[in-house]
């Protein structure tokens, strides 16, 4: 059996042998399977990920899970992380931002009919940047907001 999502990551998979003797005597015992490609999680500032002595004695071909933790946006990310490991399968954030409260985000959510379009952008900037909009975004938000009405 092989590994067939992220969250088995640290299963360890394995075969029963099953050699039958005489009647009443068997004998078995787990073989440990290498798969070609094994599943694996690396986490880190991407620098870190992309360092050759962080790599240099993996298997590049594994499927990666990579969960980038810098604060600051990446360009290209994934692109990045393949140069090294192509078979990347799964790229996550784990940053201040990204780190928020989804559940009571959402939970707020009846009181959205009440709200006006600017209000709702203000919510939806700072629950994506983590940072309030400035005096300046507003007034541009407002203008885009009676342009398009």
């Amino acid at each position: 059996m092989l590994k067939y999502s992220f969250s088995e990551v640290y299963h360890n998979k394995s075969v029963p042998i099953i050699d039958f003797k005489e009647k009443g005597n068997l004998f078995y015992k787990l073989v440990p399977l290498k798969p070609l490609r094994d599943m694996r999680v690396i986490e880190g500032p991407i620098e870190e990920l992309l360092k050759k002595e962080n790599y240099k004695d993996t298997n590049l071909e594994d499927y990666i899970r990579a969960i980038i933790t810098n604060e600051e946006p990446i360009y290209d990310a994934i692109g990045q992380i393949r140069k090294i490991y192509p078979n990347t399968l799964r790229l996550d954030i784990k940053n201040s931002k990204s780190e928020l409260n989804f559940k009571s985000y959402f939970t707020k959510i009846d009181k959205i009919k009440h709200k006006s379009e600017l209000e709702l952008f203000e919510e939806f900037f700072e629950f994506q940047n983590n940072v309030k909009l400035s005096d300046k975004q507003k007034e541009i938000m407002k203008d885009i907001i009676n342009e398009v009405k």
